[in-house]
């Protein structure tokens, strides 16, 4: 792969409006992930450098309401730890799928991760207190 300045003006296009989108509603990774894919990068390479940003973003998200009293300190280091795992077994799954295998992959399970968002209607929270007692 070669980094030319169309394809990093491309780059920056791609993230900036992924950035917009994430930061409405979510779903970043359906621009990054095939922006990546587009300009050549390897399918491991392009869903670790989706996973780098968003979890960039997580964090200042979650520094964000930590901040702002949100945040159930008691979940916390559950929430992490889970993450954490998910994380792992996730990554270990999938470097044990060949790259031109998991390029295919990524071709079919994008669209119907935007179908079923779009059909569902994503995740519908309430308005309300945070709960004053979890476990």
């Amino acid at each position: 792969m070669e980094l030319t300045f169309g394809i990093l003006l491309f780059c920056i296009a791609a993230f900036f409006v992924a950035g917009f989108i994430d930061s409405i509603a979510g779903g970043a990774g359906f621009v990054t992930v095939p922006s990546l894919l587009l300009v050549g990068m390897p399918p491991h390479m392009a869903l670790g450098t989706g996973k780098l940003a968003t979890s960039i973003g997580s964090l200042v998200a979650l520094w964000t309401f930590w901040r702002g009293g949100l945040i159930l300190m008691k979940i916390v280091p559950l929430g992490i730890l889970s993450s954490m795992i998910g994380a792992s077994l996730g990554a270990y799954c999938a470097l044990q799928i060949a790259s031109a295998t998991m390029g295919k992959v990524i071709v079919v399970m994008l669209p119907l991760g935007i179908l079923f968002t779009i059909l569902t209607g994503g995740f519908k929270l309430d308005e309300g207190e945070l709960p004053k007692k979890f476990f």
